[in-house]
């Protein structure tokens, strides 16, 4: 269970604070679009560290992460979608969940854009992680992985 924690951490506020410089600067580029809230330069940052992490620390929870943070996401989006009618002015619940969760610029202002922060974002970081981790287990070498020669 530690070693799952550990992972969660790494997984998804890590790269979010090391990222959060690069994705302001970068933001400019991909601003008030779909991509915004899926925040590209932190989870470049969270597949950098998978990659890093998982080559010296090559444990299977590194690339199942994802599912923890997938499943902890489907679960707010379900919540969401029954939340007491009058909280939006969208004209469809399913288009207001959507705007909260991926809305581009000002559509997720209601909620100040706090669902991508702690919902969307994470998720996208852990997902990012775990895709690292699996391409170090499937194109690198761990340094405990030593092949001898014999000849």
């Amino acid at each position: 269970m530690g070693v799952l924690f550990i992972q969660a951490i790494l997984a998804a506020p890590i790269p979010m604070i090391v990222g959060f410089f690069p994705e302001g600067l970068a933001e400019k580029y991909y601003s008030n679009t779909y991509l915004q809230p899926i925040a590209p330069a932190m989870s470049l940052c969270a597949a950098i560290l998978g990659y890093v992490i998982y080559k010296f620390w090559p444990k299977r929870e590194a690339k199942y992460i994802w599912m923890i943070f997938v499943g902890f996401f489907l679960w707010a989006i379900a919540s969401a979608l029954i939340w007491p009618e009058p909280y939006t002015l969208e004209p469809n619940r399913w288009i207001a969940v959507f705007h909260q969760y991926f809305g581009a610029g000002p559509q997720c202002s209601s909620s100040e854009c706090l669902y991508e922060f702690f919902c969307t974002m994470p998720t996208a970081c852990a997902i990012a992680y775990s895709l690292g981790a699996y391409l170090q287990s499937k194109t690198g070498r761990s340094p405990k992985a030593k092949v001898e020669i014999h000849s």
